[in-house]
Formats: C-alpha cells, sequence, structure tokens
C-alpha cells in the first residue's frame, strides 16, 4: 500500500493550493491539489507532511491537524490519504514554489471553479464549510 500525505494549507481565510505539473506520467497532471506527498519508510504522517511542506514552498505550518484517512485506489495500488489541514505561517511572498507549476490563494467561491484533483475536492469542501473560510 502507497501512503501519502497532503495538506489543506490555509491563511487569511484562503486556501493555498499547488498546480500539478503537466507530466502525463503522474496522476492528475494539470490539475489543483493539495500539498504532499508519500510517506517515507519510518516517518510519521506528521513528520511526512511537515517534511513536504518545507520541501514544496519553504515553510512551517502552525495548528497541524489530522483532517481524515481514507484508503482509495489509483491504478489498481491501494492508497492510504492521509489528509491534514494546517495554517501557513510563512508570508505569501516568502514562499517558494519547487514542486509544480504554480501555486496559488483561492477563496471559498474560487476554489470551485477550478480543476481540483477529484478525491480532495469533498474534503476541500467541509473543510471550508466547516472554518471561517
Amino acid at each position: 500500500m502507497k501512503r501519502i500525505a497532503k495538506i489543506i494549507l490555509y491563511q487569511e481565510n484562503k486556501i493555498l493550493l499547488q498546480l500539478r505539473d503537466n507530466n502525463p506520467n503522474i496522476p492528475f497532471p494539470n490539475r489543483w491539489s493539495l500539498f504532499g506527498g508519500e510517506i517515507k519508510t519510518g516517518e510519521s504522517p506528521e513528520q511526512a507532511i511537515e517534511r513536504e511542506v518545507r520541501e514544496e514552498i519553504g515553510s512551517r505550518i502552525a495548528k497541524l491537524q489530522l483532517l481524515s484517512v481514507t484508503i482509495r485506489k489509483e491504478e489498481k495500488i491501494k492508497v492510504e490519504d492521509n489528509v491534514f489541514v494546517g495554517e501557513v505561517v510563512s508570508s505569501p511572498r516568502d514562499l517558494v514554489l519547487t514542486e509544480g507549476k504554480k501555486m496559488q490563494f483561492f477563496s471559498k467561491k474560487d476554489f470551485q471553479k477550478i480543476d481540483l484533483v477529484p478525491h480532495y475536492r469533498k474534503i476541500i469542501q467541509n473543510f471550508v464549510s466547516s472554518k471561517l473560510l
């Protein structure tokens, strides 16, 4: 089973999403997604998401909280999705994207109009409707 850690990053009532590379060899190319990635051997999901956020945008996370753990299939492989929520502590101008095509903050109404990775849309919607966003 492949284990993944992803995070809904928020700041000032907006969520930060990553536009995935337009590479046909990766799942869901050229779609907006949550930041994160695969959990390495010996890593906890929390350690993995903190590492991924540091690597992908150069930020730490405040108020880290596990939101959900689900099992899904992706190309005949079982995937355990550990989805967290946390606040971006860096200023948007200090964030440096090192993976993906683009990153952008979205308001509650704006994120509903984008081409989002399907299995994260409902998780984000549930978070947005239960929070200040």
